[in-house]
């Protein structure tokens, strides 16, 4: 999250206002609003958040969307990866 906000972060926030007023149907009217509503308090983070939870759902959906997805994806077998432990880490690196 750190990486987005730095980076993201850059643009004026009439441009990300004005990107986040375009995918509002898909996002939803009080997920844009709130979006909007941490961007104007700088609360980066927040907005971010918001949004990226979107762009990974899409992401993800046209990724299984794709002919062939097996031939694409690389499974990687992790049977010692405990997923309370790798969420905590998510969280308190987010």
């Amino acid at each position: 999250m750190k990486f987005i906000v730095s980076n993201y972060g850059l643009f004026k926030k009439e441009e990300l206002v004005k990107a986040i007023e375009r995918i509002q149907k898909r996002l939803g009217g009080l997920e844009a609003k709130n979006a909007i509503k941490f961007l104007k308090e700088n609360n980066l983070t927040d907005s971010f958040r918001i949004l990226l939870h979107y762009y990974d759902k899409w992401y993800l959906k046209s990724l299984y969307d794709r002919e062939n997805i097996e031939a694409i994806l690389n499974k990687i077998p992790c049977p010692t990866v405990d997923i309370g432990n790798v969420e905590k880490f998510c969280t308190q690196n987010a």
